[in-house]
């Protein structure tokens, strides 16, 4: 950004540049991409592992890890309490729905 004034007039012209790095948006308008990550329209409608194990700390499971993963389910084990707990989040589903629950 720069600035010029006109001592005459007081009146202030802007001109904004702008540089492939847009730093506010996190883009670099050279690739026309974004540095998030973002995953495509398929993979936005399952659940991944990642989701389900922040879905098990947010349910308050303690040390959650991912103990197995098929097509259809996602297995996240850990503590609650004290004890040892399981959790079984439907891979189909887009908010990783729980389908079980084993130790609470």
């Amino acid at each position: 950004v720069e600035a010029s004034q006109s001592s005459a007039k007081g009146v202030v012209n802007v001109e904004h540049r702008r540089d492939h790095r847009d730093w506010r948006r996190g883009r670099d308008w050279r690739r026309g991409e974004s540095r998030r990550h973002h995953r495509g329209w398929r993979d936005a409608r399952t659940c991944s592992p990642r989701e389900a194990v922040h879905k098990a700390r947010r349910m308050g499971i303690r040390r959650a890890g991912v103990a197995r993963v098929n097509p259809r389910a996602i297995v996240v084990a850990g503590r609650h309490w004290g004890r040892h707990v399981r959790v079984v989040f439907a891979r189909q589903s887009r908010h990783c729905a729980v389908i079980g629950r084993r130790g609470f």
